[in-house]
């Protein structure tokens, strides 16, 4: 992700994988009352899509885009096109590093994103969300959070634990992601929990 390209048959096998493994989570994010008020959404780093289409089915007044690296915006194709909800969920190929974010998204939607880089790195795709969104945007993070004392829970300490061997990142306490973006300008960062499985979903307004 960070060169903005990887082998087709990568992209293609980590979709499937991040598909399947996010299916539960992605139903409960649908269902959170926060969408009702939500019309397009930029799921950044969506892999297959799959809370894209979720949050579609659920909400038949939302579309989203799915922004990834042209690789995996290809492999999310059939998964959109047998979800059966015609072209309210579309991928564009971009690289969240290094280009411009498409603007004017009611929300930012980040799954399982910020857990695999480092602090300073959040900070940057949280600045660059605050600059693409307008006057009273939100970003969404949804992870499994760390306790205050980044002690536990055990899932999300386990999970931080192959976070810090297979990526940059780890799991991070609401604290600390209030801290990265209050730094970008967000207000009224909160956590709610999802009912999927140990995640949370992080909201913070543009003011």
């Amino acid at each position: 992700w960070e060169r903005g390209e990887m082998p087709a048959d990568m992209a293609t096998w980590l979709t499937a994988f991040m598909n399947a493994h996010s299916r539960a989570a992605a139903k409960a994010v649908a269902q959170q009352p926060l969408l009702a008020d939500i019309r397009t959404v930029l799921d950044v780093g969506g892999g297959s899509g799959i809370y894209s289409i979720e949050m579609a089915k659920a909400w038949s007044g939302l579309s989203a885009t799915i922004m990834e690296i042209p690789q995996v915006c290809a492999a999310a194709e059939p998964y959109i096109a047998a979800a059966g909800i015609g072209a309210r969920v579309r991928t564009q190929a971009v690289n969240m590093f290094k280009q411009e974010w498409p603007r004017d998204y009611d929300a930012h939607f980040f799954s399982n994103v910020f857990h695999d880089w480092s602090d300073a790195t959040n900070r940057l795709l949280a600045k660059k969300s605050f600059a693409a969104l307008p006057k009273g945007g939100r970003i969404l993070l949804h992870e499994m959070l760390m306790d205050d004392d980044g002690c536990g829970p055990l899932p999300a300490a386990a999970f931080s634990v192959l976070m810090l061997l297979a990526t940059k990142g780890k799991q991070y306490s609401l604290p600390e992601l209030r801290s990265i973006l209050e730094e970008a300008g967000f207000t009224g960062v909160e956590a709610m929990t999802t009912g999927g499985g140990y995640y949370s979903l992080v909201s913070g307004r543009k003011p």
